[in-house]
């Protein structure tokens, strides 16, 4: 357990390398059943297209494979996709979604929470997230609020809007540029207590710790 705690630490200091995909909304507790009707949604939020041919979902010690379904996996600028434990269901679910579609067999996303990832073609960690999961109601995703918010802290999400989530739907403003000190945003670091043994970081309004190069 403190291995985790230090390791989910680490990951909430340390800043992303690679930041044009995010992990932007978490489907863990769908109405009714569980098993082949959850999903995440994956954002691309630059101005150029990314090819996610190869890249795998890290879920519960495990690397799963992506395969196409529905669209492409050439992920448009500012464009989203929606990777599904069973994409045949998923289309059943939300049998309007004319969006990118990728399969996959994850098993089951922990409705308690737990770490989750997607990682390149070579093995490298794209995006991570730690979602929460308290007092979600069963239906509900967890979206990311922006993309500079933090996905491993409970701060950096918030409940959907609407039971059955909004897949395909996240839009982001694209960030102001940078000013002449080429500063894009508030980079002020975390501030560390103990507390009997236990580390807690301190946020403060407008805090970001994972900086994320939106250019």
């Amino acid at each position: 357990m403190k291995k985790l705690f230090l390791t989910l630490l680490m990951l909430a200091i340390i800043p992303s390398v690679f930041a044009d995909v995010m992990i932007t909304e978490v489907m863990f507790n769908p109405d009714g059943a569980d098993e082949g009707h959850e999903w995440i949604e994956i954002h691309n939020y630059a101005d150029t297209s990314v090819d996610i041919t190869g890249w795998k979902f890290y879920e519960n010690n495990g690397n799963h494979n992506i395969k196409l379904k529905q669209g492409t996996l050439i992920l448009g600028p500012y464009d989203t996709a929606i990777i599904a434990d069973n994409a045949d269901k998923f289309l059943e679910d939300y049998s309007g979604y004319k969006g990118n579609v990728y399969d996959t067999s994850f098993g089951s996303l922990s409705n308690s929470g737990e770490y989750i990832a997607i990682k390149d073609s070579f093995g490298n960690t794209i995006d991570y997230a730690a979602y929460p999961t308290v007092n979600v109601p069963s239906g509900f995703s967890v979206e990311i609020i922006d993309p500079d918010s933090n996905s491993i802290l409970p701060q950096g999400w918030k409940q959907g809007d609407k039971i059955g989530g909004s897949p395909g739907q996240t839009v982001f403003v694209q960030p102001e540029s940078e000013d002449s000190s080429g500063s894009s945003g508030n980079t002020s670091v975390p501030e560390f207590t103990a507390v009997s043994g236990t580390l807690i970081i301190l946020t403060s309004i407008g805090l970001m710790i994972r900086k994320r190069n939106l250019n």
